[in-house]
């Protein structure tokens, strides 16, 4: 068992200073992102805008014929994809396989301590379960696998912009078996939470995305549903993980996460069993 690093603190004026060094996001993931909160948004414009993007077009027609999608037929087109998966189905492909090859090239340079595969499995795996808390509901269904997706994605910019800070915090975990956002706070003096609503800003993130990164650990009551759903299936992403192997139930939410959204204990286990069946199939979809 290692020892606790020292404390490597971070202010806010670095952390500000850090993330605005990072390159701007392609406008075509930015557009993606906007669409979620655009009422008028519809597939032949989107079809469009993607089509701009001949790289992005040709990864969103490999994922869409992969076994995760499992179509009974060859999508060659668009339009195609457009046909078989729907608006909300494609605009969630696109931003998972656009990110996934924009944040692993980010994460470059990043030392050995912290493992980009590991955060990437995560993320889709609340994306995941945001999508299927969000379909219990009748609920946003793109917005909740776009944020979580996204949730945690000042861990990234951690490891990017203070890679020896998050070396720190990685061998302090994997001493004390914690969280990461204690540990963080303890090493640090802030979590990636806050680093996180600093990028989601620098990017130009909608704003209710934004919220959610920065809240995901603490919803308001008051916030959109989108922040406690996220803030649920971070938990329920964590439990698919821990119970992988262990074949047994993840009960449900503990404390005031349940409060949020109230299903029973069986309805969490059959919905972890639903995310664990997708993850790995999701996974290398997302990395075609």
């Amino acid at each position: 068992m290692n020892s606790p690093d020292r404390r490597l603190t971070l202010d806010a004026d670095s952390v500000i200073n850090g993330v605005r060094r990072l390159p701007s996001l392609p406008a075509v993931i930015v557009e993606l992102l906007h669409s979620l909160d655009d009422e008028h948004a519809n597939a032949r414009r989107l079809a469009r805008d993607l089509a701009r993007d001949p790289a992005l077009a040709a990864r969103i027609l490999r994922t869409a014929n992969s076994s995760f999608y499992g179509c009974q037929r060859k999508v060659l087109t668009l339009d195609d994809a457009f046909a078989v998966l729907g608006l909300q189905g494609v605009r969630s492909l696109a931003i998972a396989a656009t990110m996934r090859n924009t944040l692993s090239f980010r994460h470059r340079g990043s030392p050995g301590e912290w493992n980009f595969n590991a955060f990437w499995r995560h993320s889709v795996a609340v994306a995941l379960a945001a999508r299927g808390i969000a379909q219990c509901y009748r609920s946003r269904e793109s917005h909740a696998f776009a944020a979580g997706l996204l949730h945690d994605v000042g861990r990234l910019a951690l490891a990017s912009c203070f890679p020896e800070h998050a070396a720190a915090v990685v061998r302090a975990r994997t001493a004390d078996d914690e969280s990461w956002l204690p540990v963080e706070q303890r090493v640090l003096g802030i979590d990636h939470a806050s680093i996180g609503r600093v990028l989601a800003e620098h990017w130009q993130f909608p704003k209710l995305l934004t919220q959610t990164i920065g809240s995901h650990h603490a919803p308001d009551p008051a916030a959109d549903d989108l922040v406690s759903l996220v803030h649920v299936a971070d938990w329920l992403g964590h439990a698919v993980e821990r119970t992988r192997e262990r074949h047994r139930s993840v009960g449900a939410p503990p404390g005031v996460a349940g409060d949020f959204h109230p299903l029973a204990a069986d309805e969490w286990t059959s919905l972890a069993e639903t995310v664990a069946g997708q993850l790995d199939a999701a996974c290398a979809a997302f990395t075609t």
